[in-house]
């Protein structure tokens, strides 16, 4: 069975009013403030925003940080402290390690399909052992599409080599939804546990031994 992972939240923490506080402490934020911010700065998953086009690998840092200055009037210097803090936010979850390795065990093939900006793609490659389960996978930033465009699915597809169908888990609920529109089996993750009772249920997990 081949399994599909989209990576922040999923894999690795991706908490963007979290994030914002703790680059800038000085600033004092409150958790409604950290929150408009967030949306500001990132603009959900908005195809046409400012990160999105960073995750497309069309612009750089320096630019992104230039676009959403001009853009929300937030200080290029915060914003240059905002972006250098990512790597160590996007920490591994451990129980979604676990759960890659597991899957792993039982025969599995693995891959990944992540909206992610070049920088932060090559800190994941080089950093975390773990990346091995998987047998190769995309990040948006080094073919120039994001999800939810249809194109970067027949992307993975082509990776894979493979006319079955696979299983594809992401947080983002268009993602989701273009990737079985296109024909996946999607999970939408919402949590580690929901996340293990749907993959018993399509038989990519054992059924636990207390059930």
């Amino acid at each position: 069975m081949d399994i599909i992972f989209d990576f922040g939240v999923v894999v690795f923490t991706w908490e963007p009013s979290r994030l914002i506080r703790e680059a800038i402490p000085e600033l004092m934020l409150r958790q409604p403030e950290a929150d408009q911010a967030a949306r500001d700065i990132f603009q959900g998953h908005n195809p046409e925003a400012d990160w999105s086009a960073f995750d497309r690998g069309d612009i750089d840092s320096r630019q992104v940080i230039s676009r959403i200055s001009q853009r929300s009037g937030w200080n290029a210097s915060h914003l240059a402290r905002i972006l250098a803090a990512v790597p160590e936010h996007l920490l591994p979850k451990p129980a979604s390690v676990d759960l890659i390795g597991r899957l792993s065990q039982c025969g599995h093939r693995l891959f990944y399909l992540s909206n992610m900006p070049a920088p932060y793609a090559d800190h994941i490659d080089r950093s975390y052992a773990f990346m091995s389960y998987f047998r190769t996978g995309i990040y948006s930033s080094r073919v120039g599409l994001i999800k939810p465009e249809p194109a970067i699915f027949e992307r993975l597809d082509a990776l894979r080599s493979s006319s079955t169908q696979p299983i594809f888990i992401d947080d983002s609920a268009a993602n989701v939804s273009a990737a079985r529109e296109y024909g996946w089996e999607t999970i939408l993750f919402e949590s580690h546990a929901t996340l293990e009772r749907r993959l018993v249920h399509l038989g990519a997990l054992p059924i636990p031994l207390d059930e």
